[in-house]
């Protein structure tokens, strides 16, 4: 079978690309769940925190500090779909050895639903092909000391 009839033009590319611009002894470190909350909440978009839900990920490296941030999705006031294969992606293209996934409750109410628990199963049973722990899935509300955490709670 030849292929010389086609141009790279008529193929898609795909790209992947991960550049640090903040040396690692400079980044933040997570070392317990009201820790990533208080990153998340310097992160989030607080004009939205109250309206839609909204999933990211933390991404870490074995020491813990972070990555980066990677938004994976924008819902409704009450809910929001999160693709483990494009999180899978970003991963491994950070080369994270541990993630932190978390969404916010517009509601106020902490307790993950059926689906969040799910994902976290999901989540937690792909990372273990790639030997990436998930440390935490917590949700965030506006008011940063109301969050739950499933680290904390004993569900990871």
């Amino acid at each position: 079978m030849t292929f010389s009839k086609y141009q790279l033009s008529e193929v898609a590319e795909i790209k992947l690309l991960y550049q640090p611009t903040v040396k690692a002894k400079d980044r933040p470190k997570i070392f317990h769940s009201s820790d990533a909350v208080s990153f998340l909440h310097s992160v989030w978009d607080h004009t939205r925190i109250s309206l839609q839900e909204e999933f990211k990920v933390i991404l870490l490296n074995n020491a813990n500090r972070v990555l980066g941030i990677l938004p994976v999705g924008v819902g409704s006031a009450v809910n929001v779909i999160a693709d483990p294969k494009l999180i899978f992606s970003s991963i491994i293209l950070s080369s994270a050895t541990g993630i932190i996934l978390a969404h916010n409750h517009p509601s106020g109410n902490i307790r993950p639903s059926g689906p969040d628990i799910a994902l976290t199963k999901r989540m937690i049973k792909g990372a273990e092909i790639f030997d990436i722990t998930v440390l935490d899935y917590v949700i965030i509300t506006e008011d940063e000391n109301h969050y739950f955490s499933f680290a904390d709670d004993g569900l990871i």
